[in-house]
């Protein structure tokens, strides 16, 4: 390292460093490994860049905007004291005060990029719950990407290949935005790593399974997960949609669903049926707050109801049947009674008749019934008696 990079740190020095064509580092005379990190774009950041054990270690302090020098010091001194003071347990406070865990990068992840621009950012803490609880206080040069291959495999042999998928691109996000970000210098272990192929799902409910599936849901026990799949059903709004419902998106004069722009980011309007809209007053005579769906959690909704969706499939005797399958039986019942591909593009908000073709697919019935026809045919599924909110 040239002696011109290594001086007593002041902050009139270090606002009068250039801007140097490639990233560089300065080191201050006074507290070991203290180091200043230029980037080409002007960014400064304080690092602690020292070896311990032999190893080289690399862990930021703190954005130079945002640290003293004296605290970038302290945070400094504090690390090289663990490290002098605990020889034989060098990795392991490595590990703890200088490189951080995949639990702590999720963390930043979802405060600082995922709650901030993403709609669906409740489904990222949930696939982390489920099937990134393991990584949590793992060190992350200590994550490989045989060990993201592994977890990927069990997942796609258990759950599925779609949750499997789904886990593999959180992880490729969480370590792209720390590496973007600089809270990570070392590589994605999730890159490279193949996902699996996507078939496209063809359930639905059948004719014969409508009466089943119907009288489980209103005998479920948990009035909000019944409601929630009713008014999936009868609108085939997304999953996403329905949680996140509002009272104020509802005009109850033109009996219609005004729902914000979607992931295909433009507005959606909902015609409400008799049905959909008899669930709704239902609710709404018993229901406070902004929310159709109300919660406990920091979302203020309700959150995933997949264990009252497994009651009902298991009152029901259906099997391998999604929430999400809900939208493709809308789409296909109107198939069986003549609805042409714009109608129920229009329907369910697709953007391109191809994404739309798959319902057509899905018909079995020879015959198409007239859409009054398949209404009534509903209806005469749902049970005699039903139990209110």
């Amino acid at each position: 390292m040239p002696a011109a990079n290594r001086f007593n740190f002041t902050k009139q020095g270090l606002e009068a460093l250039p801007t140097p064509p490639k990233r560089m580092f300065c080191y201050d005379l006074r507290t070991r490994g203290l180091a200043l990190r230029i980037e080409p774009s002007g960014k400064k950041a304080f690092y602690l860049y020292r070896k311990a054990n032999g190893k080289p270690v690399m862990h930021k302090l703190g954005d130079f905007a945002d640290l003293t020098i004296d605290q970038a010091r302290t945070k400094a001194l504090e690390i090289n004291m663990a490290i002098a003071n605990n020889q034989e347990v060098k990795a392991a406070v490595r590990a703890r005060h200088i490189e951080p865990t995949f639990g702590d990068l999720f963390t930043r992840y979802m405060e600082e990029h995922s709650k901030k621009h993403k709609r669906s950012w409740a489904q990222d803490e949930e696939r982390f719950r489920n099937h990134l609880q393991g990584l949590s206080k793992v060190p992350l040069s200590k994550i490989s990407k045989a060990d993201v291959r592994q977890l990927h495999t069990k997942i796609g042999d258990g759950p599925g290949r779609y949750a499997a998928n789904k886990v593999l691109f959180l992880l490729r996000a969480v370590f792209n935005q720390a590496i973007a970000t600089d809270q990570w210098s070392g590589a994605n272990p999730a890159i490279g790593i193949k996902p699996y192929r996507e078939e496209s799902r063809e359930r639905r409910l059948s004719t014969s399974e409508m009466p089943g599936f119907l009288q489980a849901v209103y005998e479920e026990i948990n009035f909000d997960v019944r409601d929630f799949v009713l008014v999936g059903l009868f609108t085939g709004a997304r999953k996403t949609n329905v949680l996140e419902m509002r009272w104020d998106q509802i005009d109850w004069s033109e009996k219609t669903w005004r729902i914000p722009p979607t992931k295909n980011g433009t507005l959606q309007t909902i015609p409400l049926n008799g049905l959909a809209l008899d669930v709704l007053h239902a609710r709404q005579a018993t229901k406070q707050g902004p929310w159709v769906f109300p919660g406990t959690g920091v979302t203020g909704h309700m959150k995933d109801p997949r264990k009252g969706w497994m009651r009902i499939l298991a009152r029901a005797g259906i099997e391998e049947l999604h929430i999400h399958d809900l939208r493709r039986t809308l789409g296909s019942w109107m198939v069986d009674t003549g609805a042409s591909i714009p109608v129920i593009g229009k329907a369910l908000h697709h953007q391109s008749q191809e994404t739309t073709a798959i319902y057509a697919r899905l018909s079995l019935d020879p015959v198409r019934l007239a859409m009054d026809r398949a209404i009534e045919k509903m209806a005469d599924s749902l049970p005699t008696a039903t139990t209110g909110s």
